[in-house]
């Protein structure tokens, strides 16, 4: 008689579960991506900036509050004096607070500015002149010069315009900046400067336009002003593209003239270099300086603009910031003064400023006189 077969009542080893290829590409991506949005929630922009122990005290309710770099420290002195013309029709005297700190950029500007919790019914923006004091970039330039190609171009812009909240997914996570109380001194490379004020420019544009937008949902009344460019400052140099030891040497030569009162041998010297280089700034600003010297005003301050346009070592005011201000002014309908031009009218016939940022207390009287006439204007009085 045969045995019948003994069923094996032992579970079977568990076998592994099979996905589909593209199952698990699509969670693996879904992972990658979520990461992304993850390291990339608090960015708004190409720079990878984050904040940490900012002093914000804030300021108590005002009827008119400056905000910016030390442009707007400089007019401290004409406060006094502003209120007590504006509050000549008032039944109060008007109360004015300078909200701005020294060696500012408008990233630290814009956040201090939206810790106010009781916005002043007029805000003046007085900055633009501390853009280049701190860097905002990692060591590597490239993964923030590639973020804001990423932004910059026109499809990925199309979808950041439907779909804001997709921007931190489309972004490459950056090592971050921390931005403390005090701004440090930045260092920057030479060979980076140039990829850096491409990005900076655009970015300062975008944080300026969200600065008006964000004080006129406040229901409250912008004002904007542009920063006086000492045109004569001797901090202008070339970018190494534009560099080489040939073209050194002939500066020596013009700053030694220069510097030995032989005005015509240098703007000789300055004329010719000039129109052999290209977009070399400190070409620029010799070529322009022997013009001034040589009583060529008109043609020395286009030169001089034009150099420090290029400069590769930006501090203090600049002329590309400045147009962006106007630029954003006209398009948006807002207030402005362009105390850079009102100043600058007076290049060659006036000694301009005390130092390298302070302008002439007499152009600080006229702009606060000329702030007096838009603040009644706002306020209807």
């Amino acid at each position: 008689m045969a045995k019948k077969k003994r069923k094996n009542n032992k579970r079977s080893a568990l076998k592994p579960i099979k996905l589909p290829t593209w199952l698990v590409v699509i969670g693996v991506l879904t992972i990658i991506i979520y990461s992304i949005g993850y390291m990339n929630a608090q960015r708004r922009h190409a720079f990878p900036i984050v904040f940490s122990n900012i002093s914000t005290d804030t300021p108590d309710k005002a009827d008119i509050l400056f905000i910016g770099d030390d442009s707007a420290l400089l007019f401290n002195p004409q406060i006094a004096q502003l209120i007590n013309d504006i509050s000549k029709n008032l039944n109060r005297p008007a109360v004015i607070y300078n909200y701005a700190d020294a060696n500012e950029n408008i990233f630290r500007t814009f956040y201090k500015l939206k810790q106010v919790k009781d916005l002043a019914p007029i805000v003046i923006y007085m900055g633009g002149a501390s853009e280049f004091y701190e860097r905002l970039i990692p060591e590597n330039i490239d993964i923030t010069y590639l973020n804001y190609k990423l932004m910059s171009n026109e499809y990925i812009s199309v979808i950041h315009t439907l779909f804001p909240s997709f921007k931190k997914y489309l972004m490459i996570p950056d090592k971050n900046i921390t931005l403390n109380s005090t701004p440090e001194k930045g260092k920057f490379k030479s060979d980076e400067i140039q990829k850096y004020l491409e990005v900076y420019f655009k970015q300062y544009e975008i944080e300026l336009r969200n600065i008006v937008n964000y004080i006129e949902k406040n229901g409250s009344t912008p004002i904007v002003l542009t920063s006086p460019v000492n045109l004569l400052d001797d901090q202008v140099n070339a970018c190494p593209a534009s560099q080489n030891e040939e073209i050194k040497k002939e500066l020596e030569q013009i700053e030694n003239s220069l510097e030995n009162s032989m005005v015509k041998d240098a703007l000789a010297k300055a004329r010719e270099l000039n129109t052999e280089t290209f977009s070399n700034a400190r070409v620029k600003y010799l070529y322009g300086k022997a013009l001034y010297e040589n009583g060529s005003y008109s043609k020395a301050k286009a030169e001089l603009i034009y150099a420090r346009s290029l400069n590769c070592t930006p501090q203090g005011a600049h002329p590309i910031i400045n147009a962006i201000i106007k630029k954003v002014a006209n398009s948006r309908d807002v207030y402005i003064y362009d105390f850079d031009k009102e100043l600058n009218l007076y290049f060659g016939t006036n000694e301009l400023f005390l130092g390298k940022r302070e302008a002439q207390v007499i152009y600080y009287e006229k702009l606060r006189k000329e702030l007096m006439i838009m603040i009644k204007d706002i306020l209807t009085i």
